[in-house]
């Protein structure tokens, strides 16, 4: 996408990969903060459609089953949220803690999607000026302010502002869920954030 442009400068680069991130965290970060739900907007379930020149136009996702919720935040925007008890292989509603949900739009969208982009980007390029994980970093601020004005409380944003820009992240435990048998529980790790380190 990015040779479709005929220019694989620095500035390109670092803007294809702007306009990426930004496709990929404001319809994602915008459903989680303003109604609780995360979407599991890894790759696999990520579709970008690209315009003639190589520009992400839009996100779309698929899989719903695996999407998690947290109800209480969806009440308070006037809506219901009906139990349904499918194959999931955890509960897809919580309704007394939001890190759950938090950490599967971390661990979805930013770690196994965005990250492995910028990965893939910095094998192939090199930026001098700023780093991929300084734009992710910019990307999420610029959500969060843009998504600030429609927030229901300013110390919900805030604390969750500093849970994806500033806190460590705490992710699935993926390998050991799986060797486990998803025994109805959800393993965790934690990590250091590479949006706070990319200050």
């Amino acid at each position: 996408m990015i040779e479709r442009k005929g220019d694989e400068s620095e500035a390109t680069v670092s803007e294809f990969f702007h306009a990426y991130a930004r496709t990929v965290i404001r319809p994602t970060l915008g459903m989680y903060l303003l109604y609780g739900i995360a979407f599991e907007a890894h790759q696999q379930n990520s579709i970008i459609p690209f315009d003639e020149i190589g520009r992400p136009r839009k996100l779309l996702i698929r899989d719903f089953s695996d999407c998690c919720r947290f109800a209480p935040l969806f009440k308070e925007r006037g809506h219901r949220l009906k139990p349904f008890s499918g194959k999931e292989i955890l509960p897809p509603i919580s309704n007394d803690d939001i890190g759950l949900v938090r950490s599967f739009v971390i661990d979805a969208c930013f770690i196994c999607h965005l990250h492995e982009i910028a990965l893939c980007l910095n094998q192939q390029y090199t930026l001098t000026g700023t780093s991929f994980w300084r734009i992710l970093r910019e990307e999420a601020e610029a959500a969060f302010d843009t998504l600030r004005p429609r927030m229901l409380s300013d110390a919900f944003w805030l604390e969750e502002r500093k849970a994806f820009l500033e806190n460590s992240w705490r992710t699935r435990s993926v390998l050991r869920m799986h060797l486990e048998r998803y025994r109805g529980r959800r393993v965790e790790h934690e990590l250091p954030n590479p949006l706070a380190e990319a200050q």
